[in-house]
């Protein structure tokens, strides 16, 4: 007859344990959203949800209504990565708009994309005379650091 309470010795394993599903944990993505809410995507692009009804009233982006509750679907998800992006890259709301319009009707026209192509000529020139402007800055402020630093005494060591 055995103790019940007595402790056996196990024997080690020699090769880990296959876990079951259930232990197994979870390591798939999860289902993509379907729709998001005015917060999700101002905490999601940290913007303010003020942004959001910003971009909505000047037509950039158009959520879905459910009573008062506005709700983004994964496409405008996508439309608002590409306007901060444009918006970053300094694009103008009004040209960010005919960026999103083209965008949108995937057959525009060639007078459209010719208008279009013009404007982003312009704004790679303005880009580009901003870049050049800036390395001149940068230039002529380390060439006045390094002034400053010749006529610096010699820095003491400390001990």
């Amino acid at each position: 007859m055995t103790d019940p309470h007595k402790r056996t010795t196990s024997v080690k394993r020699t090769t880990p344990r296959r876990q079951t599903s259930e232990e197994a944990p979870y390591k798939a993505r999860p289902p993509p959203k379907t729709q998001y809410s005015i917060g999700e995507l101002a905490n999601e692009f940290a913007i303010t949800t003020r942004a959001l009804r910003f971009y909505e009233v000047r037509g950039l982006l158009t959520p879905d209504r459910r009573g008062t509750t506005r709700v983004y679907s994964p496409d405008d998800r996508k439309r608002l990565a590409l306007i901060l992006r444009a918006k970053n890259l300094g694009l103008s709301l009004d040209s960010i708009g005919d960026h999103l319009a083209i965008h949108d009707h995937a057959r525009a026209g060639p007078a459209e994309l010719e208008a279009l192509r013009e404007r982003t000529d312009q704004h790679i020139a303005v880009l580009t005379t901003k870049r050049n402007d800036l390395q001149s800055t940068l230039t002529e402020l380390r060439r006045l650091r390094a002034a400053i630093v010749a006529r610096l005494p010699p820095a003491r060591s400390r001990n």
